[in-house]
């Protein structure tokens, strides 16, 4: 699947929302990652003017076709303005995250954890793309070598203990032969045959 671009003057939080704190007040939308994951925005939901948020707390919401998710802010501060451009039509925020679509301005007081564009690249299978403008596609950047198909979870990523429950096989038996004396044979009178159960054991930290 075709890699989704970040810009490379922004930074990231790790549930997909970006911040430019070049601007002033600082910018806020959802990275080109989250919004293909998300697919077309239906309605979108954000904090009054004036509001106060919190880094690494909820927000706002976004609604689209395939789900809807929690917005994260990615830094503390005070809500100073809206897009209400990308409220009045949401279709803007999966066509041009990091223009048209930003969602927010905020008067910034602190920072949460954010990500580097490199970092975020890294961990997201992104490219990094120079310049401000919107999500003009890049070229086709597909490495052949790539195995990451696994479905990007916008918001909060998920706990080892949400993870898909693996269980181990068990241990192969080792049989030396030719080291045991032979066994003499023993004749066992049973009333009924006997069942074996083989428990298998999840992984742990995860959900059986």
């Amino acid at each position: 699947m075709p890699r989704q671009p970040i810009r490379a003057h922004l930074r990231y939080s790790i549930e997909h929302e970006w911040i430019d704190t070049s601007a002033t007040p600082s910018r806020i939308g959802i990275t080109a990652v989250a919004a293909d994951a998300l697919g077309e925005v239906v309605f979108v939901d954000l904090p009054e003017v004036g509001a106060a948020v919190q880094a690494g707390e909820v927000c706002g919401e976004l609604e689209s076709t395939k789900a809807v998710s929690d917005l994260y802010s990615p830094v503390t501060g005070t809500v100073v303005s809206l897009n209400e451009a990308a409220v009045d039509d949401p279709s803007v925020i999966s066509a041009d995250p990091y223009g048209e679509g930003w969602l927010l301005a905020v008067e910034v007081t602190g920072e949460g954890e954010l990500l580097s564009p490199q970092e975020y690249a890294e961990r997201f299978d992104a490219d990094i793309v120079e310049g401000a403008e919107g999500t003009e596609d890049t070229e086709d950047t597909e490495d052949a070598g790539d195995t990451s198909d696994a479905a990007v979870s916008v918001g909060r990523p998920p706990t080892p203990s949400s993870a898909t429950s693996v269980l181990l096989p068990a241990p192969a038996r080792r049989m030396d032969q030719a080291a045991r004396p032979p066994v003499p044979a023993v004749t066992r009178t049973t009333t009924s045959p006997s069942t074996v159960t083989r428990d298998c054991r999840s992984i742990p930290g995860q959900k059986g």
